[in-house]
């Protein structure tokens, strides 16, 4: 199947089934859409995520999807046709490499990588819907995932952890009020420096590993949306055998 039409199959699928949630790798997908001149490119960026799904809830999906369509094909005969932008693939490789971040990790068996858009600022506790993020999905998409997201800190590693707790909270409290009071805070190694690993209960698992390297804050979110407690072996094993396998670079 050719890159247009497996494009096009994905977001038909997508609007016939009707979520109110796009799959990372086809937003993915539609941004690549646009021609790579920066301009085109910094507009539809520009839009964010969370405008994008103000719109779905006001003027539903299918409008919405067909706004985006509408910009895609705007940019497209602005710009001069020259050659294609490639539309971005899972990596391959076990061995994942952040282009922003600063680090390698080895992705699970079946697992699939999908690097971050844009490098995160630092500020807010970016989720699942987020382009600054490096997300790992397992094969059941998102009933399991981790994601990754680092920025220059000042903090040492207890400073990074309580202001990571705080933030988390504030950001999403109104669908994860125990993110206030986690349920256990234990020492960890990330990548063999000394992290620590946060777990709560928020109606689905959710599991942060903080660590801090060389003036960089990093932040490993697991998710696990099957199990509706803080935590889970099988879950925290996989979890901790990623985080060992991290080098930071």
């Amino acid at each position: 199947m050719s890159v247009r039409k497996s494009f096009d199959h994905r977001l038909n699928e997508w609007l016939e089934e009707g979520p109110q949630v796009a799959p990372h790798d086809l937003l993915h997908a539609v941004l690549e859409e646009l021609p790579s001149h920066r301009q085109e490119r910094r507009r539809l960026l520009g839009w964010s995520w969370r405008l994008f799904m103000f719109t779905v809830a006001r003027v539903g999906v299918a409008a919405a999807a067909v706004a985006v369509t509408a910009a895609v094909i705007i940019a497209t005969r602005q710009a001069a046709p020259v050659g294609t932008h490639p539309t971005p693939t899972p990596q391959s490789s076990s061995t994942f490499t952040s282009k922003f971040y600063g680090y390698s990790v080895s992705v699970p068996p079946g697992w699939k990588a999908l690097p971050a858009v844009q490098r995160w600022d630092g500020t807010g506790a970016p989720d699942i819907q987020d382009f600054t993020i490096d997300l790992f999905e397992s094969p059941q998409r998102t009933a399991r995932a981790v994601l990754l997201t680092a920025a220059p800190t000042s903090k040492d590693l207890a400073a990074y952890v309580a202001a990571g707790i705080t933030t988390g909270y504030l950001a999403h409290r109104d669908t994860c009020p125990a993110a206030q009071h986690p349920e256990s805070v234990e020492s960890i190694t990330v990548g063999g420096e000394p992290a620590k690993l946060v777990s709560m209960n928020c109606g689905i698992l959710i599991n942060v590993a903080f660590a801090v390297h060389d003036g960089m804050g990093y932040r490993f979110l697991f998710r696990d949306e099957g199990v509706q407690a803080a935590t889970d072996p099988a879950d925290k094993a996989t979890f901790i055998a990623m985080l060992a396998s991290v080098e930071f670079k």
